[in-house]
């Protein structure tokens, strides 16, 4: 089969088994190809992709290891290195649910499953050319922010379609402008046409989402509610009732709705990064620590395998250290620890000692050794400036775990800057990015309030108590909860007191507080003198 899409074009095919390379040469050959490169793996396809532009990839889904195809994918999608007009296509031997799920959730341009014919080999790469070459004008005009131009190609698309998948696809770009262009009102309209006559799971996202902008979350939120309960539209509903939780600030709700999108797409790394992020937003962080290790589980041998991930892990291992009892505190700092000399091993080649200085200057802080905390920053941590996002602000958290408020707050505020710069219209309320952006508004504003550690406005509170001295004890505490709202310990602490007050203090209504505190109390492992203490303070508290 020769096709004339083909002629005076350069294919890379990324595929391990020889045998399988030279069963693909000919036909490919035959279509008209110019030239046809082959890689064995993914760092063979990086090389290959520096020194040419390809008109079409084609790559298998499960390299040596595991996801590894997949997850390159996403790398050269995510960084913006896989130019819009260049096809990529994924090959495997089956294509099983998960597998499904991932392609929906990062599209592609086709899945061609194995074993396959020469036939439909060649009958797959025909139609994703045809259908490249159809969306040529109007792909560029959608990125250039020419919308005018971009809607009036679409519009001749669907009157005049090559082929009638290209008609759906149309109508899903469409719906992309108006939403690009913020025209909520119109685009919910539309979307809401699509979805009542097409069923499109992309039309009634897209109207949801059209309704939440335009302010009518309760009829959103009802809506998605019904949502949740159709496998087909389980995982979107989820998604915007997650990024409407997001909105409305009510975190432990978001984290609840991402981790059960996540669930249903395992493989979507991204979504796993929502769960981590909305984590540390809602102060969970065990799991925080238990998302950023699957992440880590996920990406190790792949190409998706940064240093970043090692440094979420070892991050928030810190976190949960803060958090919890002394067992569970200092598996977390080994956790860390392991991870750190991890770090070392699977990247030597990169200068990462000032990101490793920085992390160990926290494990000693979180480890009450002030002292060698202080040490490393000021003999082996310099200037901040070209440090990535996550040192700094781990570097900002040690700053002001040392008393070193004003350089503290400082750097909170030039990360904020820097990640307000980095920030497009396409950063929606779920991106990364912006998820990143608020945690560290949300650690910045806590820490400018609340100047001790956790620790430290503990223990002053503890000796506030022992003097008598309950309303100060009290203020104490709760601004240590303020830092570590999951810690049971805390949450002992502040109802202790609270018996206290309300001897003295009778007139005062300290219900919500106390019922707080036993949610919390409730949801965590204690041990068994904690649980004598807590059955006899909710006695005393008559809970």
């Amino acid at each position: 089969m020769n096709i004339k899409e083909a002629h005076g074009k350069h294919v890379l095919v990324i595929e391990n088994p020889d045998l399988v390379k030279s069963y693909m040469r000919v036909p490919l050959e035959q279509m008209g190809f110019d030239s046809v490169s082959f890689a064995n793996n993914t760092s063979e396809a990086e090389i290959a992709l520096t020194k040419r532009d390809f008109d079409l990839i084609l790559c298998s889904y499960s390299l040596k290891t595991r996801l590894d195809g997949y997850y390159f994918y996403i790398d050269l999608k995510t960084k913006n290195r896989l130019p819009p007009h260049t096809p990529f296509m994924f090959m495997g031997a089956e294509a099983s649910a998960d597998i499904i799920q991932s392609i929906v959730d990062f599209p592609a341009d086709g899945f061609i499953v194995k074993p396959f014919t020469i036939q439909g080999l060649q009958t797959n790469i025909q139609k994703c050319l045809k259908r490249n070459i159809a969306f040529f004008k109007a792909t560029e005009y959608f990125r250039s922010n020419k919308y005018d131009d971009a809607l009036s190609e679409i519009s001749n698309i669907i009157k005049f379609p090559k082929a009638k998948d290209h008609v759906s696809s149309a109508l899903k770009m469409r719906g992309d402008v108006m939403l690009t262009q913020k025209n909520y009102l119109e685009a919910s309209r539309y979307f809401k046409e699509m979805a009542e006559k097409y069923k499109f799971s992309w039309a009634i996202k897209g109207h949801m989402r059209s309704e939440l902008a335009l302010g009518n979350i309760e009829y959103a939120e009802k809506q998605l509610i019904e949502l949740a309960g159709n496998p087909q539209t389980k995982i979107t509903a989820y998604e915007l009732l997650t990024e409407l939780h997001v909105k409305q600030a009510c975190f432990e709700e978001a984290l609840e709705s991402a981790q059960i999108a996540a669930e249903l797409s395992p493989n979507n790394l991204q979504r796993q990064e929502v769960v981590r992020l909305i984590a540390i937003l809602a102060k969970d962080y065990k799991v925080e620590e238990k998302v950023a290790r699957r992440i880590l589980r996920n990406v190790l041998d792949t190409v998706a395998e940064v240093p970043q991930h090692f440094f979420n892990v070892i991050s928030a291992s810190i976190n949960v250290s803060i958090t919890q009892e002394t067992a569970e505190a200092s598996e977390a700092i080994s956790i860390a620890r392991r991870n750190l000399s991890e770090l070392n091993r699977r990247f030597p080649n990169l200068d990462l000692r000032q990101e490793i200085n920085i992390l160990e200057a926290r494990l000693q802080c979180v480890q009450n050794n002030d002292e060698r905390a202080y040490e490393i920053l000021k003999n082996n941590i310099e200037s901040a400036e070209f440090l990535g996002t996550q040192a700094k602000v781990e570097k900002a958290k040690m700053l002001h775990e040392l008393g070193i408020h004003r350089e503290s707050m400082t750097l909170f505020s030039q990360i904020e800057t820097e990640l307000a710069e980095q920030m497009t219209r396409l950063d929606d309320t779920l991106s990364p990015l912006r998820l990143l952006m608020k945690t560290v508004e949300v650690e910045h504003k806590t820490r400018a309030t609340v100047l001790k550690t956790p620790r430290e406005l503990n223990k002053q509170a503890l000796f506030a108590y022992d003097e008598g001295n309950f309303d100060k004890a009290f203020e104490l505490f709760r601004q240590a909860q303020l830092m570590v709202p999951k810690s049971a310990s805390i949450a002992l602490n502040v109802m202790q007191v609270l018996v206290k007050l309300q001897i003295s203090k009778w007139m005062v209504d300290f219900s919500t507080i106390i019922y707080h505190c036993i949610d919390i109390i409730e949801q965590q492992r204690i041990t068994d003198a904690q649980a004598l203490k807590y059955s006899k303070l909710k006695q005393a508290l008559v809970v």
